[in-house]
């Protein structure tokens, strides 16, 4: 429920931001995402030790990355393994397999909102779908066979060079 109505929220916060606002937003938000995926684990002991991160407070960051889903969607998967990272979980499989869930929720959620406010591009929208659905297909079945250390830091390489890549373009 908490990934269906942040991805509600952020695509009626899409619907009405400007294209000059979200050039200046997304670099940031991929940055964050980035750094919090890569340093994630160091961060969690630290909270950890501290005082730990709640089921209140990882609920509350679950709206926030499934409000950013429905808003931008790019690299949400990342967005939501560093915040899973934050709160000590670490079974990069297992992991994999919730964001692919979550993210298809809040996205599917969003994706209603930009039907029935008509801007939907459907010739595009079907090729995304094709081509998502079989990387999405091919990478699950790589990714299972490869060791976890590898596939984050394949993870960290991707979510650099697309930060790398909207500072450049903003």
């Amino acid at each position: 429920m908490v990934s269906i109505l942040g991805g509600i929220t952020g695509a009626l916060l899409l619907l009405y931001t400007s294209q000059r606002s979200f050039d200046v937003i997304i670099p940031w938000l991929l940055l964050i995402a980035t750094l919090t995926f890569a340093f994630g684990r160091q961060a969690a002991g630290l909270l950890k030790r501290r005082s730990g991160i709640s089921p209140k407070t990882l609920i509350v960051v679950q709206f926030l990355a499934a409000v950013y889903g429905g808003y931008f969607g790019g690299a949400v998967g990342i967005i939501l393994l560093a915040a899973w990272s934050l709160a000590g979980l670490s079974d990069i499989h297992a992991l994999n397999a919730n964001r692919t869930l979550l993210g298809g929720v809040m996205n599917a959620a969003a994706v209603v909102c930009f039907i029935i406010a008509g801007k939907i591009w459907w010739l595009q929208t079907a090729m995304m779908l094709v081509a998502a659905v079989a990387g999405g297909y091919l990478g699950a079945r790589v990714a299972r066979r490869m060791n976890p250390s590898v596939v984050r830091a394949i993870v960290v390489i991707i979510s650099v060079t697309v930060t790398i890549a909207f500072f450049l373009r903003a």
